[in-house]
């Protein structure tokens, strides 16, 4: 019995979440709507926008067409940074001109929010388009995607009251489709980059 216990306490405590589709729903982000490239980005056709299919701190992997490593997780100004180097022509970031395109950036919360896969849940996104990088353990911090959309009207006057501006990011959360303001001083979240 004790071994038992110790078993379900092991699986619950590393419990991922695996995607799950109703087919009674007509899928809004369907394979045939996204043009794969094999050097790791995608094109939608229906917004023409062009995206990384891993989020920043995977490498995509050619063999397998996955992403390979660990998420990166980032404070809102520091992602902001962080692509700022990634574009800088006098730098070497490995990911400057990644598949072909210069100026990578941060999507507004519309642009992240046209991913989701309304049919689907933990990820509500095309797994197979984004190659599964969105099957994440419970509570991962790099679920959450930050835009560059400010949350105009939203402040959380406790963070006023302790000095800051109380201002807020829309974040898109990629396992149920939502957005949600967040401190972008507060949190670290994950980032997937677009580009025109």
């Amino acid at each position: 019995m004790k071994h038992f216990i110790i078993s379900l306490l092991a699986l619950v405590s590393v419990s991922a979440i695996a995607q799950e589709c109703s087919v009674d729903i007509a899928r809004s982000a369907p394979d045939t709507r996204f043009v794969l490239n094999d050097e790791g980005s995608v094109k939608d056709q229906l917004t023409g926008l062009t995206w990384m299919r891993c989020r920043l701190g995977q490498t995509w992997n050619k063999v397998d067409k996955t992403c390979d490593g660990t998420p990166q997780t980032f404070y809102w100004q520091s992602a902001l940074t962080t692509i700022e180097t990634i574009n800088d022509p006098n730098g070497n970031h490995a990911l400057h001109q990644f598949s072909g395109m210069k100026q990578w950036r941060l999507p507004n919360v519309k642009e992240l929010y046209s991913l989701t896969e309304v049919a689907c849940y933990g990820p509500a996104m095309n797994t197979k388009v984004f190659a599964e990088t969105f099957k994440q353990e419970v509570a991962d911090p790099s679920a959450k995607l930050w835009s560059s959309t400010p949350a105009n009207n939203v402040f959380d006057l406790d963070d006023v009251a302790k000095g800051t501006d109380g201002k807020k990011i829309m974040t898109y959360y990629t396992m149920n489709g939502e957005v949600y303001p967040q401190l972008p001083g507060k949190y670290e979240f994950g980032i997937l980059l677009v580009a025109e």
